[in-house]
């Protein structure tokens, strides 16, 4: 895919049309909003031609078409057989069907009354025009993004009338209703049924509703519009529109071709949908205006942020490992400011309401269920009745949670911060945990209480964007650990206790000071997370005494320090407070805290420590750090990218057990991006033997998948690739796969992750790597040239040997072009290994890495002839591997050995030229020395003719 314009006309504008498209098709209009036409007539008609199109069935085209726009017109006659679809410029588009015979037959069933006009439902439209040649009643010239942009604005400011007064006066007669079929139920004769109708005449709301007479009917009809009337508010985030897999589409060759030596993929996907024609539409933003800079500064200074109501199009992420797990959407921040003002979403806040009163339904149900089966044990025997009350109770324990979290909200907006973005990141985070159900200050309870917000950090602080790059700046590993842990038990302020000396046992003191002070020592300890104490030095004695005197209370021999005071008292250039950094990001509720630090269904702080202890450990071993006794920036940051963003999340999300998730930031494509990739990347690495084979599909993360995790939705929303948060965890997947290299190497699902660290490698790690990956290529081949017994295979692992072996001495010359070598690298590697299994395209890109190297680097000429002779003989030897296959049909010969010897022999020849010349030259400049040495012995009166002479001489 060249990214051409001309070719394939693709602009952020038109993405986003279509993804606006796929969204408000899947949106469920309830009856009660057409009905009453609670929005503007226009957005009505629109969202319900693109959802249920009308078909006409016609000898033939008219010639005035304009009555007919969004609809389908098929022309039928003893013929010909011809559908159309209608634009909203008057215009038709001849529809493709791959079978009209199969057509006819599916209109058939659909049309028993041969109607000439109809709308065709959702599900007929896939079964009778999209699986019949793909066909989908999209309008390339209709601004649906407009469309989508009016709905949401409209909606959210007229949510009361649209929703909340309809639902009320529907839930007053269905409790009326309730009350008299009762009371019938009791006396039949109370209200008889020729008075029914009239009693209950005006109950219904809706037109279609009021006329019903039968209170059984009406009561159904109410309770399916109260149904309907929720899940257009649940619809409106549980979207499942397939809008992310759309967009990657349109991505995939970007994403698949990069490379060490590519440019940034932030920047060749931003290049590749940039808006070079006249827009479709007027009313809203593309992508790509959102992510330019003007987009960016607009967003983060108006009084008005509403980012769903742009390009952040909710919808759901699909993973094929995921079978049962938690629904994840995606959508952007449900914090807004609006007038000014922050606050929540208000659709946001019905859609928890719905959750949490669905929940309350499903517990009652489950409650009636459990007393219907335990008052059945009545009948049994004592014996019999006393373990089937046992096994009531066990399969009771997560069918009746009263207090259940069905949704995690994975807030990764700041916290801490300060500065203009961090403080209106800082204020929007306060009102997104202030979801959670609390106490506030006058008394009284808000909140949802089915809803959890855990803010962790994404940015910033510990997830500084350069700390991948720095890999000589060293930490302790036990410090690290204890930062770590203060900041994930958001520990405030220090302990520091006094004593005569120090306790033998010091597992209560973790965390905290000891000062230890008689006539004979003065000394001050940390004891650190293990029950370990360090000796901290104090520069000033007297003054730290003199401190302590002012801030301890009477006759108390515990003392808690605040940040400022331990900063000011106790550190120093040898001693920092664990914990002691600005930036954190990181909140999770103590009501939260209490359901997932629990050991024996019991919670305790010091159960709280143990357990975030035990992650803290799981992510250094997950990572291979276990036994290092120091760790580097981007270690340090890789460690706590993967406890934050895999094994804290999914500890949360197991405990819990919600019905759904989210990871958002502001738009949830970069730091939610990461969030989500890199969390359902581990999680379906770990997949069990046994679980990958009891769901089908149920496999790990494929890297089209990963690829569209990253990419996707900062294409969707902004324009463009991933942007420096991509760096961020590449570090923490060239971790993960150095720790885990042979098990992804030898499992054919999880190997394409070595490929993908290689080749999405920065720039300032390439260096590293390079000599990293040279090391392991050649200790792979030589242990498959030690066991291969294949001739073919042999070739080629002896040539992918000898081209490694070139790139590792031109390294070590200090040749430029690292990121081409490793490219070069890994691919030799790769081809060397299974030559036979090679791919055309693979074959081809390793071609294209001569001409790589001939341009940028014309000196490697031996080099760039060693990578023609391989890839000779890996085309022969897939060649032979196709004749065989075809019993000698096929029978070609590849030309490319005979020409990269010649290209081998051109640039050994030049090698053995400038060996001899560099030799020379060495000679000369002995001589050179040696003859300006008898210069300085020379009598300085000496002729200086003559010795102007010899220089010219020597000059010449």
């Amino acid at each position: 895919m060249s990214g051409s314009k001309e070719e394939i006309k693709l602009t952020s504008d038109k993405l986003h049309n279509k993804n606006c498209f796929s969204y408000l098709r899947h949106v469920k209009l309830p009856r009660a909003v057409i009905d009453l036409k609670l929005l503007p007539e226009n957005v009505i008609n629109s969202i319900s031609s693109l959802q249920e199109p009308q078909f006409n069935v016609m000898s033939q085209l008219p010639q005035d078409l304009t009555n007919y726009t969004g609809s389908y017109i098929y022309c039928t006659d003893q013929e010909s057989k011809k559908l159309y679809f209608i634009k909203s410029d008057g215009t038709s588009e001849s529809v493709q069907i791959e079978d009209f015979d199969l057509f006819d037959q599916n209109l058939q069933q659909m049309n028993g009354k041969g109607l000439k006009q109809f709308n065709l439902k959702p599900t007929q439209i896939e079964t009778l025009i999209t699986s019949n040649g793909g066909h989908l009643p999209y309008d390339s010239s209709y601004p649906y993004a407009d469309l989508y942009t009016e709905f949401f604005d409209y909606l959210e400011d007229n949510i009361k009338n649209i929703f909340d007064k309809p639902r009320a006066a529907l839930l007053l007669d269905r409790e009326r209703l309730a009350v008299y079929l009762e009371t019938i139920r009791v006396d039949p004769k109370y209200l008889p049924y020729s008075l029914q109708k009239a009693y209950v005449g005006n109950m219904g709301v809706l037109p279609s509703i009021k006329p019903i007479g039968d209170l059984k009917e009406k009561a159904k009809r109410i309770e399916d519009e109260i149904d309907a009337l929720d899940e257009f508010i649940f619809s409106l985030y549980a979207n499942d529109n397939h809008i992310l897999e759309d967009t990657f589409g349109n991505i995939r060759e970007i994403t698949l071709k990069q490379n060490p030596s590519s440019s940034s993929i932030e920047k060749s996907i931003s290049n590749y949908v940039s808006d070079k024609e006249t827009p479709i539409n007027k009313k809203s933003h593309s992508p790509a205006y959102e992510g330019s800079a003007v987009g960016r500064v607009t967003a983060m200074m108006a009084k008005e942020y509403h980012p769903q109501h742009g390009t952040s199009l909710s919808t759901i992420r699909h993973y094929r490992y995921n079978v049962n797990g938690p629904i994840e959407y995606r959508f952007g921040t449900q914090g807004q400011r609006h007038e000014g003002k922050v606050r929540i979403s208000p659709l946001f806040k019905r859609f928890l309401k719905i959750e949490a009163e669905r929940e309350e339904a499903r517990v009652e149900q489950a409650k009636k269920e459990r007393e219907a089966r335990l008052n059945a044990t009545g009948k049994q025997a004592p014996n019999q009745a006393e373990g089937t009350n046992a096994l009531e109770k066990s399969a009771d324990h997560g069918e009746i949670d009263e207090d259940r979290i069905t949704h995690i909200y994975f807030n990764l907006l700041g916290r801490d911060r300060t500065g203009l973005e961090g403080t209106k990141e800082k204020e929007l985070t306060q009102k997104l945990e202030a979801l959670e159900l609390h106490q506030k200050e006058d008394g009284t309870i808000s909140g949802y209480k089915n809803v959890a917000v855990i803010t962790l950090p994404a940015d910033k602080g510990l997830m500084w964007q350069k700390a991948y790059a720095d890999t000589t700046t060293k930490y302790n590993s036990k410090n690290v650990i204890e930062d770590f842990l203060r900041i994930a038990q958001e520990s405030k302020g220090y302990d520091l206790h006094l004593r005569n000396k120090l306790p033998e046992d010091l597992t209560q003191f973790q965390g905290s000071y000891i000062y230890c002070s008689d006539d004979k020592i003065k000394t001050l300890y940390y004891i650190n997370a293990d029950g370990e104490s360090k000796e901290v030095p104090i520069e000033n004695i007297a003054q730290f005494e003199k401190n302590l005197k002012e801030i301890k209370e009477q006759d108390s021999d515990l003392i808690h320090l605040t940040d400022d005071q331990a900063k000011s008292m106790i550190a120093s250039s040898d001693h920092t407070p664990p914990g002691l950094m600005k930036i954190k990001d990181f909140h999770i509720s103590e009501r939260i805290r209490r359901k997932i630090f629990k050991d024996g269904g019991k919670y305790t702080h010091e159960t709280e420590a143990k357990v975030l202890k035990g992650l803290l450990d799981e992510s250094f071993k997950a990572l291979g750090y276990s036994e290092k006794t120091e760790l580097t920036e981007a270690e340090r940051q890789a460690v706590w990218f993967h406890f934050v963003k895999y094994q804290l999340p999914n500890h949360i999300i197991e405990s819990l057990n919600p019905k759904s998730i989210n990871f958002s930031c502001k738009d949830a494509i970069d730091r939610g991006g990461v969030a989500s990739a890199y969390y359902n990347l581990v999680k379906s690495f770990n997949l069990t033997d046994s679980e990958q084979k009891k769901e089908v599909g149920n496999k790990p993360m494929s890297r089209e998948e990963f690829e569209e995790a990253l990419h996707a939705a900062p294409t969707m929303v902004k324009g463009r690739g991933m942007n420096h948060h991509r760096k961020l965890i590449w570090n923490a997947v060239d971790a993960y796969v150095n720790a885990h290299y042979n098990d992804l190497k030898n499992n054919s699902d999880k190997a394409w992750l070595i490929e993908w660290r290689d080749y999405n490698c920065p720039h300032e790690r390439v260096e590293s790597l390079l000599k990293q990956r040279l090391g392991e290529g050649l200790v792979e081949i030589e242990e498959h040239l030690r066991t291969e017994q294949n001739s073919p295979k042999i070739k080629a692992l002896t040539q992918g040997k000898m081209i490694l072996e070139e790139i590792d001495q031109q390294t070590k010359l200090g040749v430029s072009g690292r990121r081409v070598l490793l490219e070069t690298a890994v691919s030799t590697t790769s081809m060397s290994l299974s030559p036979d299994t090679q791919k055309p395209e693979n074959i081809d890109r390793y071609q294209k890495l001569y001409d790589k190297l001939e341009i940028s680097f014309p000196q490697l000429t031996v080099l760039r002839g060693l990578l023609k002779i391989f890839a000779g003989t890996v085309t022969d030897i897939v060649l032979g591997a196709l004749s065989m296959a075809s019993f000698g049909k096929i029978d070609i010969k590849s030309d490319l050995t005979s020409r990269g010897w010649a290209t081998f022999n051109t640039g050994w020849d030049l090698s053995a030229r400038k060996t001899l010349q560099s030799v020379m030259k060495n000679q000369l400049e002995e001589m050179k020395m040696k003859g300006n040495q008898k210069d300085d012995q020379k009598d300085p009166n000496e002729d200086s003719t003559l010795s102007g002479a010899n220089s010219n001489v020597e000059c010449s």
